[in-house]
């Protein structure tokens, strides 16, 4: 009997400090539970406000694709319209970075399996290291071409949505790269017959050719009156008067030339 007894005790005390135990447990996570509202509307955590979408600029959405550009959006919210400006920037400029990091290292890769090397070989190291420089060096060099600042009425007040779409030209990086790749005779020789060598060979190209369109555009565009300031002295034209023996600089002043040094020299504008 008291064996007995003794047993059903056992198991009482037992289940006693199970269902404290159970009972701290649960208080504990009831606590540590954000107190959120049961029935929340999923529009209001998935979706942005209708006003918001509608006030997207359309350039945004509709980004350009043109041979040898890269083109990055960004956007950025602040309270301050200057922040919301610049963290904007600061967005798209590092999207581009990021992804032309990645690109290169991609593209050098897929480079050295045609050739037959090792992406951790030496040649490969020294080749994504030189890369990741020189975007490194030119990512900075990007020009904004569109901004938009929107004000919006939200329940801290008013904040202030920025976009913006930056424009970056490959081809100085590109130039570079392969410069850089031909300095190495034996390294140019072994890339000569890869898929990336004749892309940025041709993007190269490309790049001299368009670079040589726009100064020819931009030279076009300048006045006569214009292009007779800014040329260089050394094109001015000079014609010499054979009754005056006289310098005659671009028609602007005489000139006394250096072999008549008994005269005194007057001072002229011409350089």
């Amino acid at each position: 009997m008291n064996i007995y007894m003794c047993g059903r005790l056992s198991i009482i005390r037992y289940l006693l400090i199970t269902i404290l135990c159970f009972n701290c447990a649960g208080k504990k996570t009831i606590e540590f539970t954000p107190d959120l509202p049961e029935d929340i509307p999923a529009e209001i955590i998935l979706d942005p406000p209708q006003e918001v979408i509608e006030s997207i600029p359309d350039w945004y959405l509709d980004i350009p694709v043109k041979e040898g550009y890269r083109y990055k959006t960004a956007t950025a919210v602040s309270v301050e319209t200057d922040i919301a400006i610049n963290n904007a920037e600061y967005y798209a400029s590092h999207y581009l970075a990021d992804e032309l990091q990645s690109e290169i290292e991609m593209e050098l890769n897929s480079a050295l399996v045609e050739v037959g090397k090792s992406k951790n070989s030496f040649i490969g190291k020294a080749l994504k290291r030189a890369g990741k420089k020189i975007i490194l060096r030119h990512v900075d060099n990007y020009t904004i071409i569109e901004q938009d600042i929107k004000k919006e009425n939200t329940d801290i007040g008013y904040i202030y949505r920025s976009y913006i779409l930056i424009e970056w030209d490959a081809g100085p990086a590109q130039e570079e790269l392969l410069a850089k790749i031909k300095e190495h005779k034996k390294v140019y020789t072994m890339m000569a017959s890869t898929e990336l060598l004749e892309k940025l060979e041709g993007s190269v190209i490309a790049y001299i050719n368009r670079d040589q369109e726009k100064q020819n555009v931009s030279e076009k565009s300048i006045p006569v009156e214009e292009k007779e300031l800014i040329l260089p002295s050394a094109e001015k034209i000079q014609t010499i008067s054979s009754e005056k023996d006289e310098v005659i600089c671009d028609g602007s002043c005489l000139k006394t030339p250096w072999w008549k040094f008994w005269i005194t020299k007057v001072p002229c504008t011409c350089k």
